[in-house]
């Protein structure tokens, strides 16, 4: 039985483990958990809808980012490649040989060159193409018969690796491009279709299947391989997918007999192999993705052809992502260890290129009011610090009577609730609210109690204040404000009437120093729903409704408004609206077809309006935000649950991308408003508790700061700061990253917040220790703080000085004293002072072995001190040295040599002249 076998296999993992204790150890199960569907921690888009996708997907993440991915478009047969390096998802033909690039696999070297080792089934032969989007360079690398399948690249070191199998020799090739020229050599003979390899430090790693489909591994070294048997407990499915993990290669495969995903690892020689997931099935491709944390992330599929993915992080945890897709799929992880997956997404009709990934994908959501049984709609701004400010209605019980209220929640100081207009109307309706550039809240809002009436509330005084605009009665029950650049408060509102052919868009405006004043926009109005008004960076009006089943619109660039136009015309459109205005003028407008339950979506940034349909099911409420990007983000309601569902839309490179923010309920009441971080922030009411809710999206924290590093021997000691930006949610850990002697920079270690220190120790002196930091929040890993490198050492020996006086100077000398285990970096000099003082005379580089100091008093005793400097700081003082300068007696001795040599002269020329020999 599947049990009793794996029981088996536990204790048999346990009695080798004395043999193994360098291996990874990664803990078996008795039976797979039934995974998780995780329908909220992933976004999820389609990079090329019109391709009919097939095959291999293969995909690679570049130095910035960027994601690259090669595919077959069944429908043309032809090699694709898409990438979003630019900013945008782009796909393009890469190769136009028909039935070229069935089997493919894809790099990027460190210089951004893309690198696709692809199967050419016209010719049979092994083909690679390199370059970047719009510019390639298609190359034969093996023309021999029958070769290419199962290829897998690598580059590294200038050169690029194709690992590929050869039908007609049955064997295992590899393909070396050194310099522009290609070699190809057999590297193992007698072996079954399946191969996938891995490069680390210049050694190539190469998971194949043997001709009765064991699974071993050849490992080349560039001047000779070794194989090595992995698992021989049974027959292996072709398809294998292989990482590196803790330095060593890593393999993922399916057993077709036992039917189990499995997971090879090894320490160096003997292989460790355990079961991943027991399922009944494992549909072809599997992918499999070692992050930065040695965190192991696999994709596959299972019989039903859902997606499923699997995380171990000391323990394995299941999920499935999506359903009924195709056979194949890749996963990455990026330098924020987030993931990427692209696969087969199946369509009605055809299978497009679908995209998955956890990054910038985490919502926080908190309750913020739950008393009172009303339904609270809300509306929500958040102001220039990122604090968020909810205005919503509220009931309350006074004297057994059921009253209502307007509130005013923020969470400036942690979120606090309080009311800010007691008499307002139990009758539950869309409030509107803005924040000025001071901070300052403003709010309009429908009282039903007095016969309908427009209100007015603010803060910008202290004390909430409120004020009645409109009381003609049937008045603001659909009503938005916007506050301009000079803290002019604007609003539109509706005017309902017994006949609805009468009925009035109205528009006011409010000031302290011009006071109120009111007026018409359009009668004739008939709403379906509410109004939206936005207030752009010239001051400019902008307002879109409803009216007889059209979405209308209206600007105001001076004293009055221009005349309304039809942006949409169908007759059926109704429900909640949204509308955001760029710096550039351009206005996005988000609404509903109610008769065909879709949300739609409109803009003018071409010259004219242009919508679409983007998404079905959807209810009766959005909210629209735009990035400085330009990207748009758009909340709103699924009706296919009895409470409704609250999701999610943006666009992010291009491509729209989807997901789940609350499963739990959500009512036709959104709204959304984005800080300028780019964080979301979404109020909306959960008709099943009865609570007012908040959701945040949250981004990765920002860099830890001010990361130094204080040495001693045989440890380091580091310090830092928190992140100055924590992407609105709490910092858990810090992660530590360390390089020795210049290699590779790997996961040490982490400190849990609200921690800002760590003590490296065990350290072997004179050695080089690199490090960087990376604070970690519920979204994930942040950015990376700068590099600190320490040499544990000792302090040095003090130098011996040495002076010596000269003609107004002194001349100093010393050793190179006992350097702790690193290399002395400086040296300090210090000389008494006419007070008795020793001041800093100098500081000079570590190879320096004397100094003169010059302009001194001859006569004058001058005394000093040295001190020597490695990474762990100062030596002690040297023992002080004294020298005096004193005045040079050259020239006297010069002249007395003179005065002799002429002397001496003037003699012996007497002496010549007198003996008559001159």
């Amino acid at each position: 039985m599947q049990i009793n076998k794996l029981r088996a296999s536990a204790i048999a993992w346990i009695l080798l483990v004395p043999l193994f204790m360098g291996l990874i150890l990664i803990t078996d199960v008795d039976a797979t958990p039934t995974p998780v569907l995780d329908e909220i921690s992933w976004m999820k888009g389609a990079i090329d809808s019109h391709s009919d996708v097939s095959n291999i997907v293969s995909q690679a993440i570049d130095g910035d980012g960027h994601i690259h991915v090669s595919y077959y478009n069944s429908d043309t047969n032809r090699l694709m490649y898409a990438t979003n390096s630019n900013g945008v998802w782009r796909s393009q033909v890469v190769d136009s040989t028909t039935s070229a690039g069935k089997y493919n696999s894809i790099a990027v070297d460190g210089d951004g060159v893309v690198h696709i080792s692809y199967s050419n089934d016209a010719n049979n032969d092994l083909k690679y193409a390199s370059g970047n989007f719009d510019s390639w360079t298609l190359t034969t690398v093996d023309s021999a018969t029958a070769v290419g399948d199962f290829n897998s690249i690598a580059c590294h070191d200038k050169k690029v690796f194709i690992s590929y199998y050869n039908y007609s020799g049955q064997s295992l090739k590899l393909a070396v491009k050194t310099a522009g020229r290609w070699s190809t050599t057999t590297i193992v003979e007698d072996v079954s279709q399946g191969s996938t390899m891995a490069m680390k430090d210049g050694k190539v790693y190469i998971a194949y299947l043997s001709s009765n489909f064991k699974l071993k591994m050849a490992i080349g070294n560039g001047t000779g391989w070794v194989v090595q048997d992995v698992d021989s407990t049974s027959a292996f499915s072709k398809y294998l997918a292989i990482d590196i993990l803790n330095g060593y290669p890593c393999v993922v495969y399916y057993s077709t007999i036992s039917q189990d995903l499995k997971i090879a690892t090894t320490s160096g020689t003997a292989w460790d192999t355990q079961v991943v997931d027991d399922v009944t099935s494992v549909a072809y491709g599997v992918s499999v993705n070692v992050d930065s944390l040695q965190r192991i992330h696999i994709v596959y599929s299972d019989a039903a052809l859902d997606l499923r993915y699997a995380i171990y992080n000391g323990t394995w945890n299941y999920f499935i992502l999506d359903a009924s897709v195709g056979n194949f799929k890749s996963i990455v992880s990026d330098v924020n260890d987030k993931q990427h997956v692209v696969y087969i997404d199946r369509e009605p009709t055809y299978y497009q290129l679908g995209y998955l990934t956890n990054s910038g994908a985490k919502w926080l959501i908190k309750d913020i009011d739950s008393s009172g049984g009303a339904d609270k709609f809300s509306s929500i701004a958040v102001d220039a610090m990122g604090f968020a400010h909810i205005a919503f209605y509220d009931t309350y019980v006074d004297n057994n009577v059921t009253k209502g209220r307007l509130c005013h929640a923020t969470s400036a100081n942690g979120w606090q609730v309080e009311t800010v207009d007691i008499s307002a109307s139990a009758v539950p309706n869309h409030p509107s609210v803005v924040v000025d550039s001071h901070g300052f809240v403003h709010i309009s809002y429908w009282d039903a109690a007095i016969g309908g009436t427009l209100k007015y509330a603010t803060n910008a005084d202290g004390p909430w204040k409120n004020y009645t605009l409109d009381a003609l009665g049937n008045i603001g029950k659909s009503t938005s404000i916007a506050v301009d650049s000079t803290g002019t408060v604007h609003i539109v509102y509706t005017y309902h009437t017994p006949n609805p052919a009468n009925n009035v868009l109205k528009y006011a405006n409010f000031s302290s120093e011009a006071g109120l004043n009111t007026g018409s926009i359009e009668t004739g109005v008939v709403t379906n729903g509410q109004v939206a008004l936005v207030a752009d960076s010239e001051d400019h009006l902008h307002v879109a409704y409803y009216k007889e089943g059209e979405l209308h619109y209206a600007i105001k660039s001076g004293a009055t408004w221009g005349d309304a136009e039809s942006v949409d015309t169908s007759d059926q459109l109704g429900g909640g609206i949204s509308m955001y205005v760029n710096a550039a003028g351009n206005v996005f407008i988000t609404y509903y077809d109610n008769g065909l339950s879709k949300l739609m979506y409109v803009n003018n940034t071409g010259g004219s309006w242009v919508s679409q349909d983007i998404a079905l099911a959807a209810g009766g409420a959005s909210a629209i935000f735009v990035d400085e990007e330009g990207d748009e983000h758009i909340s709103y309601l699924e009706t296919n649950t009895p409470n409704g569902i609250l999701k999610y839309k943006e666009r992010r490179n291009g491509i729209w991308m989807d997901q789940n923010i609350d499963l739990t309920g959500c009512s036709p009441q959104i709204s959304m408003a984005m800080d300028s971080l780019g964080r979301g922030h979404v109020s909306y009411f959960d008709p099943s508790t009865k609570v007012l809710k908040y959701a945040t999206s949250i981004m990765a924290p920002s860099a830890p700061t001010n990361l130094t590093i204080d040495v001693e021997s045989n440890k380091l000691t580091l310090n830092w700061a928190a992140p100055k930006v924590d992407g609105g949610s709490s910092i858990i850990e810090y992660r530590i990253f360390r390089s020795v002697a210049g290699g590779e920079y790997l996961f040490l270690d982490a400190v849990l917040a609200p921690g800002l220190a760590y003590i490296d120790d065990g350290l072997e002196d004179g050695v080089t220790y690199s490090y960087y930091i990376r604070a970690v929040n519920a979204e994930g890993t942040g950015e990376l703080s700068e590099f600190v490198s320490g040499i544990p050492c000792r302090e040095p020996q003090a130098p011996v000085l040495k002076a010596s006086g000269q003609d107004k100077a002194v001349k100093l000398t010393w050793n190179e004293p006992e350097n702790g285990g690193a290399d002395i970096t400086g040296y300090k000099i210090y000389r008494k002072n006419a007070t008795g003082v020793f001041e800093l005379l100098v500081e000079l580089g570590g190879n320096t072995r004397s100094y003169t100091d010059k302009q001194l008093e001859n006569g004058q005793e001058y005394s000093y001190y040295i001190k020597a400097f490695n990474p762990a700081g100062p030596s002690v003082d040297s023992a002080v040295a004294s020298a005096t300068p004193e005045e040079s007696n050259t020239l006297m001795i010069i002249a007395i040599v003179i005065i002799v040599l002429a002397a001496v002269g003037v003699g012996a020329f007497v002496f010549l002249k007198k003996s008559g020999r001159i």
